[in-house]
């Protein structure tokens, strides 16, 4: 994950989350628009940004859904 630090927090552009999620821009905008994924942090000359870490948790967070979700069928009961 390609970071910067800025004021003690790491941070990824919008071309940055569209590489690692796979999205184009209209699919994050609708995203965040149906808060299915974090707004940005902030915005700065370059454009939007998040926090890397609203981006992982927002990951932990995903994952620990998926796997609760994920209940193995028990056959013969």
């Amino acid at each position: 994950m390609k970071t910067e630090k800025i004021t003690g927090f790491a941070r990824m552009s919008v071309s940055e989350i569209m590489n690692r999620y796979g999205f184009s821009r209209s699919t994050l905008a609708r995203r965040i628009a149906n808060r299915q994924f974090p707004a940005p942090s902030g915005r700065n000359r370059e454009g939007f940004f998040w926090d890397a870490k609203i981006i992982t948790d927002f990951e932990t967070k995903t994952r620990q859904i998926v796997e609760k979700s994920f209940t193995p069928a028990i056959g013969g009961i």
